[in-house]
């Protein structure tokens, strides 16, 4: 009988330590309750992390194409537009984007005119959110950055020659946009926005939804910054008597350059 006794309370504490069904099942609802609040802040955070990290870097290059402008009678770098001129990101070497060569693309971006200025750190070429792996990203023939530079400092010549000047850096407004993420949603955009290392700022060219409000640009004046895309969308349009933030050949009088004969512009050769 005194056994009994002295069994009976460990019987019952095994029974008490127990977990029922319902109180699983509670403490599962709680937990996901918790995912489903945590989840959207760890996205939103990692989010703001990517678009710090891209927005510093084209502050770098930004900064870059003043010292390369300080370097060279202040005459901006070449923006990898066409085939004849060596640019800010590679050398066409008269055929066109290289391919980056496998498994050290080095000596592609070293024939960069920036390369020196960057700190020959590649890397700061390509934003973090852009997906390399997507289909459209093969569809490029432009497979070096994610950033492409304004034609305006070229006033958008449709055929360069080799040799074609650039406007002086201190002759662009220096609010105006120098750099920026174009769209590649599509296979055609993805050809047409980076079919070189320049762009014109028209509707297929940009801006990137990769940062969801907007895209990172960087200016004449070395500052970068997220842009909202209606923002972006609005300076798209050709500004009537005077060059705006992307159209911005300062030599015509709509900022079009070639885009707009009627109005005249262009960089003129050296004499």
């Amino acid at each position: 009988m005194a056994r009994q006794l002295t069994n009976s309370p460990c019987r019952e504490s095994r029974r008490d330590a127990a977990f029922t069904l319902i109180e699983l099942l509670v403490v599962i609802a709680i937990i996901a309750i918790l995912a489903g609040l945590l989840l959207p802040a760890l996205a939103r955070a990692k989010a703001s992390a990517i678009r710090t990290k891209c927005l510093s870097q084209n502050k770098q290059i930004a900064l870059a194409a003043l010292m390369y402008a300080e370097d060279f009678g202040d005459h901006a770098v070449w923006p990898d537009w066409g085939k004849n001129n060596p640019g800010w990101l590679y050398d066409p070497a008269g055929v066109g984007p290289p391919t980056p060569p496998a498994p050290d693309p080095t000596p592609v971006y070293a024939a960069g005119l920036l390369w020196n200025y960057i700190g020959h750190n590649y890397n700061i070429y390509w934003c973090p959110a852009d997906n390399t792996n997507s289909p459209n990203w093969t569809q490029r023939a432009e497979r070096l950055s994610t950033y492409v530079m304004n034609g305006a400092v070229m006033a958008f010549h449709p055929t360069p020659v080799l040799g074609y000047p650039t406007h002086k850096i201190t002759d662009m407004n220096p609010s105006a946009y120098m750099m920026w993420e174009p769209a590649a949603d599509t296979p055609s955009a993805a050809q047409t926005a980076y079919n070189d290392g320049a762009n014109q700022p028209n509707q297929i060219n940009g801006p990137s939804d990769r940062h969801i409000t907007g895209c990172i640009v960087s200016s004449y004046d070395g500052h970068a910054q997220l842009l909202l895309t209606n923002i972006f969308l609005q300076a798209m349009e050709l500004k009537v008597n005077t060059p705006g933030l992307l159209w911005a050949d300062p030599d015509s009088t709509d900022g079009g350059g070639y885009n707009t004969s009627s109005t005249g512009g262009g960089c003129s050769l050296p004499q």
